[in-house]
């Protein structure tokens, strides 16, 4: 009780300089900050804004022109006027709109793309801010166990029962977990900014110690998460769309072989009867003469054609790779999580006290029970750091797949346990 009481006061005092009123505790309040003003996620949905306005230029007819003449001498024609609307040829103002279209829809997808990016930044950093509580949450508590064994190596030291090098090799651990805690506390800071940077908030703007999150584990295997990040991945989508859009820049360079028609009406002022205007119909047409040009524009769009198609094969590759290494990294996390909560940390338990009882009873030395203590300190920790390792992962399947895995393929749950005893 002693124990949790110091822990408590401490981090009460510590939160003073940390905490404030707008500060997140939870991953989801986090995400709902991010979302909202993270600042480069905003320039990505402008970016895409502004390719959405492209669509409607792309199906807008060229502006029409006005001509107008005037003889300097007296004429039966003084002035002239003319005005020609330029229409292109057939199917190429689809063509301009399908490429523009597919242009808008890939931002919209790399805008999500970024969402995802970000998101995952966002957990990794939160998920390591959780870490580092726990971390020092256990180093103040094993200081705690190593402040009583000293006293004990005293009480004994007193009654002439145990030897002067016990204290000191007490004095010894302590001093190696209070570097440990200002070093973890050190730490705090660099991360605040670092989340602070991306929520968009003030660097010096203060955020409490995150609640401990609840970890899903998820049954998966290589050939469901590459499903997945076929289908899903945003990435891709937008580069299915790179391809869209060349192909209609591809149909565009074949529109060049053909003439653009012009209409419009030509007003010669004083050419009728009696000195009247005449309005006549105009029509007008370009001549596709170099050839040459053309020929070269529609072997320019292939081969962007053929560049995108091969830079989404190479990306496929690339994203099949990552997700098998995140998978892999995923599945050990799992493999560590068991070994040191169902082995590893219960034994170093029982050694601890078996340790104190023999060095009680005079059985053991008092080595033997600061050994057994930073084992198990040991071994607290790599607990810690393999669920959060675990964490980290699953965002970035997350972020390569596009789809919430922990609630999509739910496994039994495991849960960080603020509560320890370690005695």
């Amino acid at each position: 009780m002693n124990i949790q009481k110091s822990v408590i006061i401490l981090f009460f005092f510590s939160n003073l300089a940390f905490s404030d009123v707008n500060s997140p505790t939870t991953l989801d309040e986090y995400i709902t900050i991010a979302t909202s003003n993270n600042a480069e996620l905003s320039a990505r949905y402008e970016e895409y804004k502004a390719s959405r306005e492209q669509i409607i230029q792309a199906k807008t007819l060229p502006d029409p022109t006005l001509k107008y003449g005037y003889a300097t001498e007296e004429t039966p024609t003084r002035s002239t006027f003319e005005v020609m609307q330029e229409i292109p040829w057939f199917g190429t103002i689809e063509s301009r709109k399908n490429y523009a279209s597919a242009l808008s829809s890939a931002a919209m997808k790399r805008y999500d793309a970024k969402r995802l990016e970000i998101l995952n930044n966002l957990k990794r950093w939160f998920y390591e801010y959780s870490f580092l509580y726990s971390s020092v949450n256990i180093t103040i508590e094993n200081m705690n166990l190593a402040r009583q064994l000293e006293r004990v190596a005293r009480e004994k030291y007193a009654t002439m029962t145990t030897e002067h090098p016990d204290i000191i090799k007490a004095q010894i651990i302590l001093a190696n977990l209070e570097y440990n805690k200002q070093n973890l506390k050190a730490y705090r800071q660099p991360l605040v900014v670092k989340l602070n940077s991306i929520l968009n908030r003030d660097p010096s703007a203060g955020l409490k110690w995150p609640q401990k999150p609840i970890y899903q584990p998820v049954s998966l295997n290589f050939d469901i998460v590459n499903t997945l990040v076929m289908q899903n991945n945003p990435d891709l989508i937008a580069m299915n769309y790179d391809v869209a859009a060349a192909r209609s820049e591809r149909t565009l360079a074949e529109k060049k072989f053909y003439p653009n028609l012009g209409l419009g009406v030509a007003i010669d002022a004083g050419m009728g009867r009696d000195g009247h205007s005449r309005v006549m119909p105009v029509v007008a047409i370009n001549i596709p003469l170099w050839r040459k040009s053309y020929d070269a524009g529609e072997r320019a769009a292939d081969a962007m054609v053929n560049k995108s198609v091969k830079e989404k094969k190479q990306r496929q590759n690339d994203l099949s790779a990552a997700a098998q290494q995140s998978l892999y990294e995923l599945e050990d996390s799992t493999r560590k999580i068991h070994l040191y909560k169902d082995i590893l940390i219960p034994k170093s338990k029982e050694h601890f006290i078996a340790a104190q009882n023999s060095y009680q009873t005079g059985t053991s030395d008092f080595l033997t029970m600061l050994d057994s203590l930073q084992s198990l300190y040991g071994y607290q920790l790599l607990y810690e750091r393999a669920m959060a390792d675990y964490a980290q992962k699953l965002a970035e399947l997350e972020m390569l797949t596009g789809v919430e895995l922990s609630k999509k393929f739910p496994e039994i749950k495991l849960s960080w346990n603020p509560e320890r005893n370690t005695k």
